[in-house]
């Protein structure tokens, strides 16, 4: 059941980031249709909110920790799907000792909307449980009154 709902919950991932992510933005300018471009400003923007975030892990700062994420947080993990308070709760358990990122990709399927992407080699415990290893990793953030929140994170390990 907990696998047919895990699938469940990766397939209206994909499916709602493939309608957010073929959302275009009429130029009102020229009136064409376009995706929206990134600058590479942008792009470092989302990086460096996501290294804070990872800092904020490391140190256990829940309270600057929890401010990345929207109200309406999911986090989509191999054993549930996690509201904010739930995704608090497991970084309070938790002990983020190392963590290296390869492959990041930023997309912006609209201007306050950005897709990341990224390979991560951690080494993680949660609840006393080692989680390290590698990690395929997604998260959607929303700008949101002038703040980058993640409103999804998924984190699925990288079969052997």
């Amino acid at each position: 059941m907990k696998k047919i709902n895990l699938i469940s919950a990766v397939i209206l991932s994909v499916f709602l980031l493939s309608i957010c992510y073929g959302q275009e933005n009429e130029n009102k300018s020229t009136g064409s249709m376009r995706k929206s471009t990134a600058s590479s400003q942008m792009v470092q923007e989302i990086n460096n909110v996501e290294s804070q975030i990872i800092d904020a892990v490391k140190a256990k700062d829940i309270r600057r920790f929890s401010n990345f994420l929207a109200d309406d947080f999911k986090g989509v993990y191999a054993n549930g799907i996690y509201k904010k308070e739930d995704e608090i709760n497991r970084v309070k358990t938790s002990q983020l000792s190392s963590m290296e990122k390869s492959d990041e990709n930023v997309v912006f399927p609209a201007e306050n909307v950005a897709i990341l992407t990224y390979k991560a080699n951690r080494k993680y415990v949660v609840n006393g449980k080692d989680m390290s290893g590698k990690y395929n990793v997604s998260s959607v953030l929303v700008k949101e009154n002038g703040q980058w929140k993640v409103i999804e994170h998924t984190m699925i390990k990288e079969q052997k």
